[in-house]
């Protein structure tokens, strides 16, 4: 008769191996066409906040998508100062430093870019980065994972502005 401690170490072991290594990152990717697709398709209109629906039209939207834990994280930058996180959670900037962000990214060529066409989900611990801009009505959407090279440099500098512009305003 096998111990306790050992039947319960086979128990374990026989779900971890059911589980596979797939167990924790959830389901796979969607292929990069199918992605690029549907990033490029995001047109952040309104938002809703507390219950009411804004008409405004979203200037900057930074998704930030992947890792171990499988996160979505999306913000929603006004050029007001206002940041709405995905959540509906409201964080006021000072509107110059949205104003100097939103000018950064026009003045960086974005909607000229294309979209990158690395793997966006072949890392399973990496993030893919979107970045949304919204200007004289249409958005224009990059999608690029942690890692990729196709995507332009001035992205990555962008994203590390978005982030830094997030820490100050949400800490």
């Amino acid at each position: 008769m096998r111990s306790r401690a050992t039947r319960r170490l086979l128990i374990i072991g026989s779900l971890a191996i059911l589980a596979g290594p797939a167990g924790a990152c959830g389901p796979a990717p969607a292929p990069p066409e199918q992605q690029a697709e549907v990033s490029a398709t995001i047109a952040p209109t309104a938002t809703l906040v507390d219950g009411t629906m804004e008409s405004a039209v979203a200037s900057i939207v930074y998704e930030r998508t992947g890792g171990f834990a499988g996160i979505t994280e999306r913000w929603t930058i006004y050029p007001d100062g206002r940041v709405i996180t995905g959540e509906g959670i409201e964080y006021a900037a000072e509107p110059e430093k949205a104003e100097a962000l939103l000018s950064e990214i026009e003045q960086s060529g974005f909607f000229e870019w294309q979209q990158a066409r690395g793997l966006l989900g072949a890392c399973r611990d990496c993030y893919v980065h979107s970045i949304t801009l919204v200007a004289e009505g249409r958005p224009k959407t990059i999608s690029a994972a942690d890692g990729s090279n196709d995507a332009p440099a001035k992205f990555w500098e962008l994203v590390d502005s978005i982030r830094r512009f997030l820490g100050e305003v949400a800490g």
